[in-house]
């Protein structure tokens, strides 16, 4: 979802330039720091282990909160996998923010983006954008979307099966969980 809503973020920012350069909000915005090193192992080199991967994940985890983040540098790992309520200061801030939940696939994304069209309302967003928005949302998916891919229903079986696997997954989300009210079945399973 971070595509689609720096997308959003792109068209707030400058909604005639956006226009003008007939851009989607679903494009991919960046290269990521995958493609910018090819020979780089991706996550630690786990092969597909699933559980490999969350428990290095999990002591990057516990290295950078000791570390305050001051000296060990984010890795792609990190910034793609770090819990939701590490972001925007949520500690400090939580109260101050409107969450809204945005669905993955498509087909269930519009109760969530009219939530969001609600919140950039408040906000004073001309309809014309709310409208484009909503609409480019809803036309497809980023290139590379995983929720219906074989990975995503290899990882989701894994976690289904695995006791160890949901463990660590608690472990790593478990404030995600519980500040924003995410369905934890599949884990307390």
């Amino acid at each position: 979802m971070s595509t689609l809503m720096s997308g959003v973020a792109c068209v707030l920012y400058d909604t005639g330039k956006f226009m003008r350069n007939n851009r989607s909000i679903l494009e991919v915005w960046s290269h990521s720091e995958a493609q910018k090193y090819p020979d780089r192992k991706q996550c630690y080199n786990c092969q597909g282990n699933v559980t490999c991967y969350l428990e290095k994940q999990y002591l990057r985890f516990v290295q950078h909160s000791s570390d305050g983040f001051s000296k060990l540098r984010p890795s792609y790992e990190d910034k793609h996998a770090a819990p939701l309520s590490w972001n925007c200061e949520f500690g400090r801030h939580l109260s101050e923010y409107k969450i809204v939940k945005l669905a993955v696939d498509p087909k269930d994304r519009k109760n969530g983006l009219d939530n969001l069209i609600d919140v950039l309302k408040e906000s004073n967003v001309p309809n014309s954008t709310l409208q484009f928005i909503k609409k480019s949302a809803l036309e497809g998916e980023t290139m590379h979307a995983t929720y219906d891919s074989d990975a995503h229903d290899v990882v989701k079986r894994q976690i289904e099966t695995d006791p160890k696997i949901r463990e660590w997954l608690k472990r790593i989300y478990y404030l995600d969980f519980v500040i924003f009210d995410f369905d934890s079945s599949l884990l307390d399973s």
